[in-house]
Order: structure tokens, then sequence, then C-alpha cells
């Protein structure tokens, strides 16, 4: 495996932080999704399709700064929908975080 240290810190947070419930599918999806993309090998395929699937599926939503150039009024009805998709996947994306997580602890 050829994955960073920092990139490697990085990934375990983001799962860690999953599955703590501390940080959302559709946030999770878009922060770890470069990483899984550069290293397949820490996801089997299914968890890496799962996670492909939430990006593919959430693209559309704000996240991060961008949200300060959306309409608040706008960011209403969009935070729904984060939050619904985050119902939708969120005890799949803990359970292939939770693989994540002890792929990388063996490293």
């Amino acid at each position: 495996m050829n994955i960073t240290d920092p990139e490697r810190r990085r990934a375990q947070q983001i799962t860690q932080e999953v599955v703590n419930r501390q940080m959302g599918a559709v946030e999770a999806a878009y922060v770890l999704l470069p990483i899984l993309r550069r290293h397949p090998e820490l996801a089997t395929q299914d968890d890496l399709n799962l996670v492909i699937a939430i990006g593919s599926e959430t693209d559309d939503l704000p996240l991060g700064s961008v949200r300060e150039l959306w309409d608040p009024n706008a960011l209403i009805e969009k935070d729904r929908e984060i939050a619904r998709c985050n119902e939708l996947w969120g005890d799949k994306l803990r359970g292939a975080c939770g693989r994540i997580l002890s792929r990388l602890q063996a490293l």
C-alpha cells in the first residue's frame, strides 16, 4: 500500500467520525471519495461502490465553503435533502467506514 501518512490519518479521522456519528454520509462521501479513488485497496469493491454511489447521488448538494455562495432560503431545502440522504445511507456507510477503518488500522 502506497498511502502517505497524512492521507492515512485523514482517512482514519473521516471513517472514525462517521462511525461515531460525528459526520454524515453526504459529507463523508465527499471527503473520503478522493482518497479511496487514489487508494481503492482501502475498501472492498462493495464499500467503494457505496461511497461512489452516495457521492454521485449527492454531488449537487452544497457542502463546505460553497454554501456561502448559496441563498439562505435555498439552503433550507438543500439541508433537508442532506438530512434525508444522511438518514437513508447512514447505517450502510457506518458499516463500510468500520471496515475501512479496520484496514487502515492494520497498516
